[in-house]
């Protein structure tokens, strides 16, 4: 049975995040408006996500939050704001005039306003909220677009100290466990890397006292961030089936029948990496729906994440577990996504299979290096025509070759209008050697040629955790920065 969502109500303890959860499972879009006094806020949503706020409290203005973090002077600060007087024009456009900030600088002034007006309500214990359905046209003219989960996180960590914490007693219970159906995963939101961590120790069945002692949190730090985990619906509280918790298997000796069963699981598994396909890592048969997909990942995940094996006993398999648990997201993340998938079952499948590798003929190999070689300096030369016929040579002599597929993807990508064939031939590479950073940045190159800023962002930040130090991916990194993903969005920022 159903029910209608509440639409106005009191605001107390930790009344914001659960609206905030609430909006974002029903893809609600319109205005949370909170009052306190003569203080009045407005969020904006769109399909679950914030857009805007706005604020009638002075300290809340743009001009403030930017002068607050030193992103511009006192001296600009008051002649914009006598400027905006005069004007009536928007002091961020003023600023921008003045050459106090770039588009850039203003679109995170923008972004830490917004952050600032939505965290500051968690702190809030009195007052009334009320939301309203749609949007006025009025409001729509800037979109930011956070997710709530990414403020839920930060925003009951600003609260941590709160002495009332200390009274939610089934946050301190030890029986938390993982959500058997979660309507997210982890790595679908925006969760610091201390929520993770946490989540990971929960797997464990560590208690909240392990937990902050491993994390190196303080307890009501903890007790903050679980709640927010508890909210999203990563964990639940409830009694467990009595067993060995993951902690007292993981802390035996090496002589342990269950440890050394683990560990050859692993290198079992690192030792086939190269040969099985995406839905082999994960278990599953090319038919297999979204759900049981969503299913069986959540499930590897589990199983091979990299916070199980964190003792000692388990030190020399580091490097196969980072592998297989890459691997594992990296079939997650192209299964689950139906284009994608399409193009893996098309265009790597096949090719990925060892039959393919056996029948790669000695002298195909030695005249593909020639082609690749010289399409290689062809592209350098500037010859982005004749490189894509050299690259392309290369590739159908040696399907197999990451190499190869990525390059002739760069090659793609500089002509400007054949982004979609580069985009397959830098996921074929990556499907094909998942663990080489460059492949990665490559792909969110071809994203950022086509505006796709926030899908080159995600490629950018895997090549890092693969190679922190990537310069490639650093470079490409530091000049998207935060870029908005809306064609003409800094046109009207700047719109009065």
């Amino acid at each position: 049975m159903t029910h209608e969502p509440e639409i106005s109500g009191a605001v107390g303890f930790l009344t914001i995040p659960a609206l905030l959860r609430d909006l974002l499972l029903r893809k609600a879009t319109g205005q949370l408006l909170a009052y306190q006094g003569e203080v009045i806020k407005k969020i904006f949503f769109k399909s679950g996500f914030v857009m805007y706020a706005t604020s009638n409290l002075p300290t809340d203005s743009l001009g403030d939050v930017l002068l607050a973090r030193g992103m511009i002077t006192r001296d600009q600060y008051e002649e914009s704001s006598s400027q905006v007087a005069v004007t009536g024009r928007k002091q961020g456009t003023l600023l921008v005039q003045f050459g106090a900030l770039t588009p850039k600088d203003l679109f995170r002034g923008l972004i830490a306003q917004l952050r600032e007006i939505v965290l500051s309500l968690f702190s809030w214990d009195t007052g009334n909220w009320r939301f309203v359905e749609g949007l006025p046209s009025q409001e729509e003219l800037v979109s930011l677009r956070l997710h709530p989960a990414g403020l839920i996180f930060e925003g009951v960590a600003r609260i941590a100290a709160d002495q009332r914490w200390a009274g939610d007693r089934e946050l301190q219970r030890q029986d938390l466990h993982p959500a058997t159906s979660p309507p997210f995963l982890i790595q679908e939101l925006d969760a610091p890397d201390a929520a993770r961590r946490l989540l990971a120790l929960v797997e464990q069945q560590r208690s909240p006292a392990e937990m902050a002692r491993l994390s190196g949190l303080e307890d009501r730090e903890v007790t903050a961030l679980l709640y927010a985990l508890k909210l999203l619906g990563l964990v639940e509280a409830g009694p467990q089936p009595a067993a060995p918790t993951a902690a007292a298997a993981q802390e035996t000796t090496l002589g342990d029948g269950e440890v050394l069963q683990l560990r050859e699981k692993v290198l079992s598994l690192a030792g086939q990496l190269d040969s099985l396909s995406h839905y082999q890592i994960l278990g599953l048969t090319p038919g297999a729906n979204m759900e049981t997909i969503k299913r069986s990942y959540i499930s590897r995940a589990k199983e091979y994440h990299p916070d199980r094996f964190f003792h000692a006993q388990f030190d020399d398999l580091q490097e196969s577990v980072n592998s297989i648990f890459m691997r594992i997201n990296e079939a997650y993340t192209t299964l689950s996504q139906p284009t994608a998938r399409a193009e893996y079952d098309r265009a790597t499948l096949i090719s990925n299979s060892p039959e393919a590798r056996v029948k790669e003929p000695p002298e195909d190999s030695h005249l593909a290096q020639e082609q690749f070689t010289k399409g290689l300096a062809l592209l350098n030369s500037g010859d982005v025509w004749s490189a894509i016929q050299a690259l392309r040579w290369a590739v159908n002599l040696v399907p197999q070759s990451p190499r190869y597929h990525t390059w002739l993807g760069v090659a793609l990508m500089r002509t400007k209008k054949r982004l979609h064939e580069a985009e397959e031939h830098c996921k074929t590479a990556i499907a094909l050697d998942y663990n080489n950073a460059l492949y990665y940045v490559h792909l969110g190159q071809v994203y950022k040629t086509g505006h796709l800023f926030e899908k080159a962002k995600k490629q950018f930040e895997t090549a890092l955790r693969l190679d922190p130090k990537h310069p490639g991916a650093l470079k490409e990194i530091a000049e998207l920065g935060a870029l908005p993903t809306e064609k003409g969005f800094i046109d009207r920022l700047l719109r009065k």
